[in-house]
């Protein structure tokens, strides 16, 4: 996956509303932060993004549930399907399965020994990264121009509504754009994105 880093967006943020990036004070740099946090979160699962889908793993079931691995490494964010066998393989002839997310787990109502999982990772949490570390901290590279035009409409918003709605409205252009050219997986299906 390409990548660019919290400091790239910020400083095209910065760009875009005519600031200098060096000179940007505090309370602005704070606002950012806590506002590219929301955003990216809201960016990251508009869509079922390649660069952060197609992760299916194979999971044991017990009691009719899995965990999602929520806090640990390989931690499963939105799950975009669940099967008896590896549904990739067309041979298997794999049977999409009934499932429910809460609490860090997924219920499967067929309970099956194992299932395979389809599942978005999930979105980098900016408000817990380390001060020392967030302007390398890599985020998707498509996310790069409208996370910051998006940036850039927020710290107008006071001083240039209008100019601000442009950023906004260019930044959502900018994500249907990139939405409009995603070849799903050929084994999901766009009905399971809606379950």
């Amino acid at each position: 996956m390409k990548t660019v880093t919290y400091a790239q967006v910020k400083n095209l943020a910065t760009d875009f509303a005519g600031r200098t990036p060096d000179n940007l004070p505090t309370s602005e740099a704070t606002m950012l932060l806590t506002f590219f946090a929301a955003e990216l979160t809201d960016i990251w699962n508009k869509e079922t993004w390649p660069e952060l889908c197609d992760n299916v793993v194979t999971a044991a079931v017990s009691a009719g549930v899995f965990s999602k691995l929520e806090g640990a490494g390989g931690e499963m964010g939105d799950i975009l399907g669940v099967w008896d066998s590896d549904q990739r393989s067309t041979s298997s002839g794999a049977t999409w399965l009934d499932f429910v997310e809460g609490n860090g787990q997924v219920r499967v109502f067929n309970q099956p020994s194992a299932v395979w999982v389809d599942y978005q990772t999930p979105p980098t949490d900016l408000l817990s990264v380390a001060s020392a570390s967030l302007s390398a901290t890599t985020l998707p590279a498509r996310f790069r121009i409208p996370l910051a035009m998006r940036g850039a409409a927020q710290l107008l918003a006071n001083e240039d509504p209008a100019l601000s709605a442009k950023w906004y409205g260019m930044a959502e252009i900018e994500l249907s754009r990139q939405a409009s050219r995603i070849m799903p997986a050929w084994w999901r299906k766009p009905i399971e994105r809606l379950r």
